[in-house]
């Protein structure tokens, strides 16, 4: 096999493996109905979207918590329903049900004062994947197992027992991860169509 054969053959390899991998999954907590309905007011829910279930938690003695201007927990001991979003030691945890690549968080209602962090469960703790910049979308890239959680944790507002002071989590999108054998299969794929285009060349 000649050097220029390998290079395209490697590029066929790397951009078939590329259509292999789903494109962003989204969770709109805040905004999608569809998802928020189904969280609102509950300690643990489920929702899907793009074949990926996730698993959303609020932290102790919280409920998840979707008002008209925030998505966060709810302090069930407080009463009523604020819109705090994510006051300080309030997180809430996602579980999913395959392995998927964290991409994106989009994070609303941030004030001076207001401090976060994204963690996954490392087996033997959490530990930080990346500081929450501020308003608006964050990039992660990190890797998540199925059945480990991610922690998006509040570490700070802007004045505690304050309503309208924590931040809120408006949204997260991960990617899938392709399976083994998916890749196997596209290595024996492009395998077989330079075999083929070998044969029609000679």
């Amino acid at each position: 096999m000649k050097r220029g054969e390998i290079a395209r053959l490697c590029v066929a390899c790397t951009w078939m493996v590329g259509i292999a991998r789903a494109g962003l999954v989204g969770f709109d907590l805040y905004g999608d109905p569809a998802v928020y309905s189904v969280l609102d007011n509950q300690a643990s829910a489920t929702v899907t979207n793009g074949g990926i279930a996730a698993t959303l938690s609020a932290s102790p003695n919280g409920v998840l918590n979707r008002t008209t201007e925030t998505f966060g927990v709810n302090d069930v001991t407080t009463g009523g329903d604020d819109s705090d979003a994510l006051d300080k030691d309030e997180y809430i945890d996602v579980v999913f049900d395959r392995d998927v690549t964290f991409s994106n968080l989009t994070i609303a209602s941030w004030a001076a004062g207001n401090a976060g962090e994204v963690q996954l469960d490392a087996g033997s703790g959490f530990v930080s994947q990346g500081s929450i910049p501020g308003a608006g979308d964050a990039t992660y890239g990190f890797f998540v197992p199925a059945g480990r959680p991610v922690r998006i944790l509040a570490t700070a507002e802007a004045a505690s027992g304050v309503d309208s002071k924590g931040f809120s989590v408006n949204a997260f999108s991960v990617e899938t991860v392709p399976e083994p054998a998916a890749i196997g299969l596209l290595v024996f794929g492009v395998a077989g169509w330079w075999g083929i285009k070998r044969i029609f060349s000679s």
